[in-house]
Order: structure tokens, then C-alpha cells, then sequence
């Protein structure tokens, strides 16, 4: 999986780390939708398990991801990928499936129950579909196709407004707010980011 998602993502791998039958991995470089400065940490090795709750006509077999902005290090202050919040929630969102007899996918939202770091008050995701590369490769398990979803951080406004309203009300202020200040996904990982629903946002 890791050499497809190196072409999937067109870029570089360049740090991982392995445990009990999965990797989460670090690429630059990307080639989609991002700064060069930008880099997406993913999960390799969820899809050889098939999600025992996915329904009919939804995937069964996914892989996750987390942008970043480029200076991650300082921004969250580690120096070691192993110990930033994004590397340790790709882990628990791999098992989570598989741990509560359940399924991920487009449109979910994941209250975490607390800040997701030190730096910033957001405490939660949205999953989508892949909104980064315009052309991505395919990925396959056993001749399976493997859906990449990609996770979003979101302040507890924003997860209420997905669970109140759907997921197409909050993802229409998200677009809004990237268009607007005319950042990458990346942006929305920048702890002191905007809140599209609350202080008096412009984002509606």
C-alpha cells in the first residue's frame, strides 16, 4: 500500500512508522491541491482488513489522511513525527472501525471529547472524499478498490453544524473560507484557523 500511495500522492516518502500491521507515513512533494510546503501523513495497511459495519454500495476497504502546513514542527512544537496529534489519531481512527463493529466514511463527522492538541480549541473531524488530487491513482486490495478518505479538524461549532445540518452545510462554509482567504486544505490544520461557525464568521 505504501508504494501505491506513493503514486497515488505523487510525492515522497519520508518518514514511517509501523506497528501491529500498520504504518502511518509522512509525504512532501505532493502532487494535487497543495502548497509544495504542505505534507499529508496516511495511514498504510487499514484496507487489509474490510470494515465488518461498511453497507452495500459503500467501501469497504479504506485508508486515511491528514494535511499539514509545511513548519508542522514548530507550529505544534515537536520535533518527532511519532508524537503529533495527527500521527497518534490516524492510529485510533484505523482501529475504530474494527474495535466498534462499525464503518468511516464520506460525510461522518468524530467528535475526539477534547482539544486535539494544546495549540487549538478544535476537537473533532469530518471525513470526506478525496478533495486533494484531481487525478489520483487507483488503490487496490485483493483486486478490492480501496477508498482514501480524508480527515478534516474541526471546532465543536462546526461538528454540531454537521450533525444538526449535514455535512454539505458545514463542507459549503469550509470551501467558502479556503476560496475566501485563498489558502490550501492544509490551512485547516493551523490551530488558530478561522472558526467557520462561530466569532462572528464571514464564512456563511
Amino acid at each position: 500500500m505504501l508504494t501505491q500511495l506513493e503514486a497515488h500522492f505523487g510525492g515522497t516518502l519520508v518518514w514511517k512508522q509501523e506497528r501491529s500491521g500498520l504504518t502511518v507515513a509522512q509525504f512532501t512533494g505532493i502532487n494535487g491541491r497543495l502548497e509544495p510546503e504542505s505534507v499529508v501523513f496516511a495511514t498504510a495497511g487499514m484496507s487489509n482488513r474490510r470494515m465488518p459495519g461498511a453497507p452495500a454500495g459503500s467501501a469497504a476497504r479504506i485508508e486515511l489522511m491528514i494535511a499539514l502546513p509545511g513548519g508542522w514542527q514548530k507550529i505544534f512544537e515537536v520535533a518527532d513525527p511519532s508524537e503529533l496529534f495527527a500521527v497518534d489519531t490516524l492510529k485510533v481512527c484505523a482501529n475504530y472501525p474494527f474495535q466498534y463493529n462499525t464503518w468511516l466514511g464520506g460525510g461522518h463527522t468524530l467528535p475526539a471529547g477534547r482539544p486535539l492538541c494544546k495549540q487549538t480549541a478544535m476537537a473533532g473531524w469530518v471525513f470526506t472524499n478525496d478533495l486533494l488530487f484531481e487525478d489520483p491513482a487507483p488503490l487496490k486490495v485483493e483486486g478490492e478498490p480501496v477508498e482514501l478518505l480524508l480527515m478534516t479538524p474541526l471546532y465543536p461549532l462546526e461538528l454540531s453544524l454537521a450533525q444538526s445540518r449535514g455535512t454539505d452545510a458545514l463542507m459549503d462554509r469550509l470551501f467558502r473560507m479556503v476560496g475566501t482567504l485563498q489558502q490550501d486544505w492544509s490551512f485547516f490544520a493551523a490551530p488558530k484557523r478561522p472558526d467557520t461557525v462561530g466569532g462572528g464568521t464571514i464564512f456563511v
